[in-house]
């Protein structure tokens, strides 16, 4: 007789557990379907690049290879992981490298040349 008292027992607690995840799960997905009633999809703003080239004002042509290194070591940069060059809002040529340091590039020695807008 205490078996089936136990079993039952546990048969009810059982019972009773899988309708407290059933009720909030029914909350849950209620709360998710009022959410997404509420709130538009904000579409995101297409993301924006223009190409660029370095010009050193030495030779007025991009910089070769050797200016490149060059310009790495001053900055104490890895010539062997170079990254590349990349501009901020304010116009400056910053030269990183894979290990992330980087250098900025003297202002009257190179150039900024705007390119097309992909």
């Amino acid at each position: 007789m205490n078996d089936l008292i136990s079993r039952q027992t546990v048969l009810d607690v059982l019972k009773d557990k899988w309708n407290m995840f059933s009720d909030a799960n029914d909350a849950m997905q209620e709360s998710i379907d009022t959410i997404e009633a509420l709130t538009p999809l904000t579409p995101q703003p297409k993301r924006r690049m223009r190409l660029f080239k370095i010009i050193d004002n030495n030779t007025g042509k991009e910089p070769t290879y050797d200016v490149i290194t060059e310009q790495a070591k001053l900055g104490d940069l890895m010539t062997d992981d170079i990254d590349g060059f990349y501009v901020n809002e304010d116009g400056q040529i910053i030269f990183v490298d894979d290990c992330g340091n980087c250098t900025w590039l003297d202002m009257n020695r190179f150039d900024i040349e705007s390119g097309e807008e992909i």
